[in-house]
């Protein structure tokens, strides 16, 4: 799991199960949905609060056994978006919903 500098990005659940570790775990082969917070710095935000967080879902449908993925993010303003990687660096698929706000 990684993110841009300045950015924390950490699993919080697989298929709907708390991750141990937030940055490393085991995938089962199959279809699988991963939950990621994201908080990062929103600069020049006149809100006040400018540390934004948000809870980022990529869905799976292929997880293969003995198979390392990444998962990247970007955030800027108030885009977000992560995508899911395989060993190899191509692109499998992007971040479904993204969801942000003080209650995560």
């Amino acid at each position: 799991v990684r993110s841009q500098a300045g950015h924390r990005l950490s699993a919080q659940r697989m298929s709907g199960n708390k991750v141990g570790d937030a940055r490393y775990f085991q995938v089962s082969p199959g279809d699988h949905k991963l939950q990621l917070r994201l908080t990062y710095d929103r600069s020049g935000s006149n809100t006040g609060d400018s540390e934004r967080r948000c809870l980022v879902d990529i869905a799976y449908a292929d997880f293969k056994a003995g198979q390392r993925y990444s998962v990247r993010a970007l955030a800027k303003g108030w885009t977000v978006r992560a995508w899911l990687y395989s060993s190899d660096g191509q692109r499998l698929i992007e971040s479904q919903s993204v969801r942000c706000g003080s209650q995560y």
